[in-house]
């Protein structure tokens, strides 16, 4: 990272430079994400393939997270809990993610962790770092000059699992263009929720 401050809208800006490509991050006032300058659009379908939202990607985006009084976050269930504990399926729902003003070739990883980080994906810093290194270095060698990445979402829950209220298993396949090709990857992890 090269620097993080508020400019004079008191937007928060983070640089970022890897790899000799540069990256400028805006997180504006209202929560809206920009890259470049230019706003990073999100649109989400359920698993028909029903358009449910088309926005500007927001950090403030409510999620069960945010409401819940505390949470957990694994890459594996704890000892004595397994997948079979989760038997009920919430689907899949799907995502398509616009970078306006820039393309695999010229995306860092920090940009890819800001929104796999941002509350539609779930996932925490840590795994993301890991997950987002792969996903650029996959998308550049397959898609250098796409503005997209693409995203499959698979859940299932277990309620009242191991003295949690409610388990979630999350797996997530990402592709790197608008239409769910060029396999770039995916992941897995657990979210429990209490309170």
């Amino acid at each position: 990272m090269l620097a993080e401050y508020k400019n004079n809208n008191g937007s928060k800006i983070i640089e970022i430079k890897e790899n000799g490509i540069y990256n400028k991050i805006e997180y504006k006032v209202s929560g809206d994400m920009y890259l470049n300058d230019g706003p990073i659009t999100v649109k989400s379908y359920d698993e028909n393939k029903h358009l449910i939202s088309d926005k500007i990607l927001n950090i403030y985006d409510e999620s069960l997270e945010l409401r819940a009084q505390r949470t957990w976050k694994w890459e594996k269930l704890p000892s004595g809990i397994t997948d079979n504990d989760l038997p009920t399926h919430l689907g899949m729902t799907t995502k398509v993610v616009t970078f306006t003003n820039a393309t695999w070739a010229g995306i860092t990883t920090g940009v890819i962790v800001a929104i796999l980080t941002s509350p539609f994906p779930g996932l925490w810093n840590a795994v993301a770092g890991i997950i987002a290194s792969s996903l650029v270095n996959s998308a550049q060698r397959l898609n250098p000059s796409s503005s997209y990445l693409s995203m499959e979402k698979y859940e299932r829950k277990g309620m009242y699992v191991g003295g949690y209220n409610m388990i979630i298993k999350t797996y997530m396949k990402y592709f790197a263009t608008q239409n769910f090709t060029a396999f770039i990857g995916d992941s897995t992890h657990y979210t429990a929720y209490d309170g």
